[in-house]
């Protein structure tokens, strides 16, 4: 993630941001940990999905300059 973030930097790019399913525990300890801030929040966007994915919501998180 560090790399990422100091490549992310070089290119001068805003910010970065993941995805990650509300399922996914670690996941989102991760990058709460990181800095990043839970910005939206999709619960439609694994409708589609065969289980056990169907159902999930999806969680977005933001990791912006003046986090870093």
């Amino acid at each position: 993630m560090d790399e990422a973030v100091r490549w992310g930097q070089e290119k001068g790019l805003y910010g970065v941001s993941v995805e990650t399913q509300d399922w996914n525990l670690l996941a989102c300890r991760f990058y709460l940990k990181y800095g990043y801030r839970l910005g939206g929040l999709d619960c439609s966007v694994y409708d589609a999905l065969e289980q056990p994915y169907k159902g999930g919501s999806a969680l977005y998180f933001y990791l912006l300059p003046e986090m870093v």
